[in-house]
C-alpha cells in the first residue's frame, strides 16, 4: 500500500473502458467525501440511508470528482448494502484511477 493514504489495489480495479471502485459507505456523516483508511475507500455522506439518497449522493460526488456524467456511473453490487461496487465508464481508466490517487493524497 503506497503512502499514508494509499489505496489497496483491490479497491480500484481498471478494466477495458471502465474503472470499478469498491467503496464502504457511511451515511449520516458530518461531511461528504471519500477517504482511504487502511487501504479501503470510504465514502462519507450527509444523507440518511433511505430511498437511495446515499447512492445518489455517491454517484453525484463521483461525477463531480471525475468530470464524468452521472449516467456513466452505476452501482453494480451492493445497492442496499454498506459495501458497494461502483462502475465508472470512461475512455481513459488509468486517468480516472489517477484522479482518485491525487484526490486522496490531498485529504
Amino acid at each position: 500500500m503506497p503512502g499514508k493514504n494509499g489505496v489497496a489495489k483491490s479497491s480500484i480495479q481498471i478494466g477495458n473502458g471502465f474503472v470499478d471502485l469498491i467503496i464502504y459507505v457511511k451515511p449520516k456523516s458530518k461531511d461528504t467525501g471519500i477517504i482511504s483508511e487502511r487501504g479501503e475507500l470510504i465514502f462519507h455522506s450527509t444523507q440518511p440511508p433511505e430511498r437511495g439518497k446515499v447512492n445518489a449522493s455517491l454517484i453525484k460526488f463521483l461525477s463531480k470528482l471525475t468530470g464524468i456524467s452521472s449516467n456513466k456511473i452505476e452501482i453494480n453490487r451492493g445497492e442496499k448494502d454498506r459495501v458497494k461496487t461502483v462502475r465508472i465508464y470512461c475512455d481513459d481508466p488509468e486517468k480516472i484511477a489517477g484522479l482518485f490517487a491525487e484526490y486522496l493524497s490531498r485529504e
